[in-house]
């Protein structure tokens, strides 16, 4: 089976996918700049690496109202769209959004959950997948850590009572912060996940399906012109 991490974002690009590789990831996303054009460095790492490095965009919806308009803009050229929320506002308008992929960053000020009923509702509904990172727990100490992963416990939560989409990433932003499929799967069942649900998560669906919109033959799910 092929376990993808869906979000880094390292200093070092090439020491953190080899690092991937070797903790037994069969591809990484990388999250870039939206305004970047990403194919060749994405090229010339998966041909360093013999990794299945993946172009992602990490977008913050400053204004919610142009969400949709931002995530449109750079559909063409990322095989993944993460939004960027961390308030109430910016998180409904991820999910409000189907041209996002995943949400990140949902965690309120003060590490309080940011998904409620109405947020996990629209993320089943319009397939964003709501993302927990690991990094988050590893970069947090004492009652930090603590009150942080409460909040993941709540949205982990959530996220099964409404069915919403979950994947459970590094977050990694050096080579040293990642951890292998494995150890997220260990992470998400901590959070109450299942192991089902957790492999569903880290397999290569996603990417099969966006990579299908973009290849021009794909017409909704399911329908393919010949």
């Amino acid at each position: 089976m092929r376990f993808y991490d869906y979000l880094a974002r390292p200093s070092d690009a090439e020491k953190t996918v080899d690092m991937e590789r070797r903790m037994g990831w069969s591809g990484v996303a990388l999250a870039l700049s939206p305004s970047s054009r990403p194919a060749s460095m994405i090229k010339k790492l998966s041909e360093a690496t013999g990794m299945d490095v993946v172009a992602a965009a990490e977008i913050g919806v400053n204004n919610p109202s142009k969400a949709r308009e931002t995530a449109r803009k750079a559909r063409g050229r990322f095989e993944v769209l993460i939004g960027a929320g961390g308030t109430p506002e910016t998180n409904r308008a991820v999910v409000e959004t189907p041209e996002f992929d995943m949400l990140s960053n949902h965690v309120l000020e003060g590490n309080r959950c940011g998904i409620n009923h109405v947020i996990a509702k629209l993320a089943r509904k319009n397939n964003v997948a709501v993302c927990i990172e690991f990094n988050q727990i590893l970069m947090s100490y004492g009652k930090q850590r603590a009150s942080l992963f409460s909040a993941l416990l709540e949205t982990a939560r959530m996220c099964r009572k409404y069915n919403a989409p979950v994947i459970i990433c590094s977050g990694a932003v050096s080579e040293w912060d990642v951890r292998s499929p494995e150890d997220l799967v260990a992470f998400g069942k901590s959070l109450g996940l299942n192991e089902k649900e957790l492999k569903n998560a880290m397999r290569g669906t996603l990417l099969e399906e966006n990579r299908k919109r973009l290849s021009g033959r794909w017409v909704m799910p399911g329908v393919e012109k010949l």
